[in-house]
């Protein structure tokens, strides 16, 4: 998604997430992970939904910005063993996108 930008269309969908092994669109969101803080504060609020259970703590590890508040969405591909995250991070008032 380098150099991408999202925007609404018309039926609502920008664009469709393929997995990065295969190719596959048909992605599963397993986990969901919410970190906020305040700018460079060393902890915050850490928030894990799985499985039907929301887990809060104040760790801040595996958060995707370095310095604000991020999200991630672990997904598993119905054709292969991947596991692909889509990461959204707040730097410097970007919001910025990752799929690994």
């Amino acid at each position: 998604m380098n150099g991408t930008y999202l925007r609404a269309t018309a039926n609502g969908y920008d664009a469709i997430l393929k997995c990065l092994a295969c190719g596959n669109t048909y992605l599963h969101q397993e986990r969901i992970e919410a970190f906020e803080r305040n700018a460079d504060a060393s902890i915050g609020l850490h928030i894990t939904i799985e499985g039907g259970r929301a887990i809060v703590d104040n760790g801040l590890a595996g958060n995707p910005s370095s310095r604000r508040s991020g999200f991630k969405v672990y997904f598993s591909c119905e054709s292969c063993a991947a596991g692909p995250v889509l990461s959204f991070s707040q730097h410097k008032g970007n919001t910025e996108i990752t799929f690994d």
